[in-house]
């Protein structure tokens, strides 16, 4: 194997990763202005919505019945 060729394959996956990264970047960008835009529209920066106290009850479950035979006397 030809290391010059190893060197360009490695150079073309930093290349190609590094277009990623810079797609990724430029995306993070739209996003943050989108929510700082809708944000400004509220007046306020949204919020979570804080979830309701749920306390879920469960029914034991029933007993199940014996598999062992009766003793006979």
């Amino acid at each position: 194997m030809n290391p010059l060729g190893v060197l360009q394959n490695s150079a073309t996956q930093i290349d190609i990763l590094a277009a990623r990264r810079g797609d990724a970047v430029e995306r993070l960008k739209e996003m943050l202005h989108a929510y700082r835009h809708i944000a400004a529209l509220g007046g306020t920066t949204p919020t979570q919505t804080p979830q309701p106290n749920v306390v879920h009850t469960h029914k034991a479950p029933a007993a199940a019945p014996s598999i062992r035979p009766a003793l006979g006397r």
